[in-house]
């Protein structure tokens, strides 16, 4: 059974996820706190071994996004990607920041807090597009 706040996962972004907390959640940094809390995450989230079958409406890699960050009213689309295809003025964000780490597994219309380098934030993700993925 699937909880509310439960991540979803395709295997191939579970396991990338889980070699990289594993790396830098000890580290005394919002990216080691990020991870750390990604890590928790990871233990209990649902994994779907076919990533065709994938529900449409959660956030993987290369997944499109639209998010609101509800105390700004500011509105992001962003691409999520691997770090080598990582450009911000493509808004194109890695899945290995804490923006990448904070939205991945989560579904269209969920609302997320999450430690972010300018402290924390709350997000409202508004949209996910997965055409092509």
């Amino acid at each position: 059974m699937i909880t509310e706040t439960q991540l979803i996962l395709c295997k191939s972004d579970f396991e990338l996820l889980k070699r990289h907390v594993q790396n830098i959640r000890h580290a005394a940094t919002v990216e080691g706190r990020t991870a750390a809390r990604l890590a928790a995450e990871l233990e209990q989230s649902n994994i779907v071994e076919d990533a065709q079958e994938m529900p449409a409406d959660v956030i993987r890699l290369y997944s499109r996004v639209t998010i609101d960050f509800t105390e700004k009213g500011q509105t992001l689309h962003i691409q999520l990607v691997p770090p080598s295809q990582a450009n911000l003025s493509q808004n194109r964000i890695s899945i290995l920041t804490p923006l990448g780490m904070a939205l991945i597994g989560y579904r269209q219309g969920q609302t997320i807090s999450w430690e972010m380098p300018a402290g924390k934030k709350t997000v409202y993700i508004k949209e996910v597009g997965n055409e092509g993925v």
